[in-house]
């Protein structure tokens, strides 16, 4: 990106991905957002993050943990209780 002369990107930071079952979080390897934005700034590159929960419709439930889709209790999924 730097030798495309960009100077920022952004990225997503996916529920599901860094907390895959309920209490259980991870940050290591690939999903290590500080190592991420690290190595971005020792680029020179500026970083947009885009936290969730929900992060965008490309992704399974909007990037929301599959434990949310089966607890009503917690988080309405796309109802239309508004629309009537």
């Amino acid at each position: 990106m730097k030798a495309c002369g960009l100077n920022t990107l952004t990225t997503y930071v996916p529920w599901n991905l860094h907390e895959p079952e309920k209490g259980t979080f991870h940050f290591q390897d690939q999903l290590d957002l500080i190592a991420f934005i690290n190595l971005a700034a020792e680029t020179g590159l500026w970083v947009i993050l885009r936290p969730g929960p929900y992060i965008c419709a490309e992704w399974d439930l909007g990037g929301l943990p599959s434990s949310k889709d089966n607890k009503p209790s917690e988080i309405i999924i796309r109802s239309y209780s508004a629309l009537s």
